[in-house]
């Protein structure tokens, strides 16, 4: 009977841990943002997200597929069940309703300065017309009462920026800084942005995910941020 048991608590073990995972592919909701995650003009899917993601899949040996939609659409996605794994800010997301598999990004939001300007602290904001996209950085500068302007994206933004049509944009420092150069205004580059948060893109899985493959994907998480990839995806749309 011991031996049963012994053999029973092996196999269990090579089954969850060991044996090769053979699963329908999980699909993951990024949010769309350039250069993170993103649409080519020729449909392709692209973004440093999707590089890391692709070396976790290949580390973990379990097939992901890819939903790039509108950011505020991801939490609300993976709340309702709507999907397997997904890309979000922790803090978004009710712990009780979902698994953190491991950090893959880390996002630093600033405000990047109009030519001529330098924001020393988020007092000097009032009044004063701030970029963002679809409602972003409300928490951050609401206090302060600045005078938001939506942007359909983040190039716009970089142009409203260059010829003063607005003090500053408030997002993540590398999308901001992609667009600059997307944009040809290496001008901006140069100057000094106020940082004002950092915070770690997750991985989170619905609670329906098998644990086994859970516990895989975190392993692969782990293993693929201890190396290179995220330097090189990064690399790879010149951000440094």
């Amino acid at each position: 009977m011991k031996r049963f048991a012994l053999l029973c608590a092996m196999l269990w073990f090579y089954v969850a841990f060991a044996a090769p995972v053979r699963a329908a592919p999980l699909t993951v909701v990024l949010p769309e943002v350039i250069p993170h995650a993103f649409l080519a003009p020729d449909g392709r899917q692209m973004g440093i997200y999707l590089d890391v993601l692709n070396a976790v899949a290949k580390e973990s040996g379990i097939a992901l597929r890819y939903q790039i939609v509108p950011f505020a659409r991801v939490v609300r996605m993976l709340n309702d069940g709507e999907t397997d794994l997904a890309l979000v800010n922790r803090d978004a997301v009710n712990p009780a309703q979902a698994s953190a598999l491991g950090a893959i990004y880390q996002l630093d939001l600033v405000l990047w300065p109009a030519r001529g300007a330098r924001w020393q602290s988020l007092s000097e904001l009032a009044g004063k017309d701030v970029g963002r996209l679809r409602g972003g950085c409300q928490p951050l500068l609401q206090k302060t009462q600045p005078k938001f302007n939506e942007v359909n994206n983040f190039d716009q933004g970089v142009r409203m920026l260059d010829v003063g049509r607005l003090d500053a944009l408030c997002g993540s420092r590398d999308v901001i800084l992609y667009a600059i150069w997307r944009s040809g205004l290496p001008g901006l580059a140069t100057l000094t942005p106020l940082p004002l948060t950092t915070t770690p893109v997750v991985l989170m899985a619905n609670p329906k995910v098998n644990s086994a493959l859970q516990q895989r994907l975190a392993t692969a998480v782990a293993k693929v941020m201890a190396g290179p990839t995220l330097l090189q995806a990064k690399a790879r749309f010149g951000l440094h």
